[in-house]
């Protein structure tokens, strides 16, 4: 999936973005639960690790998750919250 600003479509990781925002809102996701390797997450979601690492560091960057360095990359949900800027 390429992401064609001109043409006003939105970058393809805005889609995780929101799918995990809304995950965590409704406490499908809740606190501290680890939701899985950037690899897992492009595997699942069908997108590039760069574009899960991108709404990784957005989610991050909202104070909705924190980033977790083990062996890969996992990330913890922190609380409930819709709003966000990225």
């Amino acid at each position: 999936m390429k992401t064609d600003i001109v043409a006003g479509r939105r970058p393809v990781y805005e889609g995780l973005v929101e799918s995990l925002r809304r995950k965590i809102a409704e406490a499908k996701i809740p606190p501290g639960k680890l939701i899985g390797s950037e690899y897992q997450l492009a595997t699942d979601f069908g997108l590039s690790r760069h574009s899960v690492r991108k709404a990784i560091d957005c989610l991050i960057s909202d104070g909705l998750a924190v980033g977790l360095l083990v062996r890969s990359r996992n990330t913890a949900a922190l609380r409930n919250r819709n709003e966000g800027t990225c």
